[in-house]
């Protein structure tokens, strides 16, 4: 589920620069780590 999270919504929203990294950092703080640790 974490996965679909990110692909879907984090990558998606980075690669097409709709939100800065900064706010998509603040909107998925350390799902990069729960994804690991999931």
């Amino acid at each position: 589920m974490l996965k679909v999270l990110y692909e879907v919504f984090y990558q998606k929203m980075l690669s097409e620069a709709i939100l800065p990294d900064t706010e998509l950092q603040n909107i998925f703080p350390s799902l990069d780590e729960l994804i690991d640790v999931h």
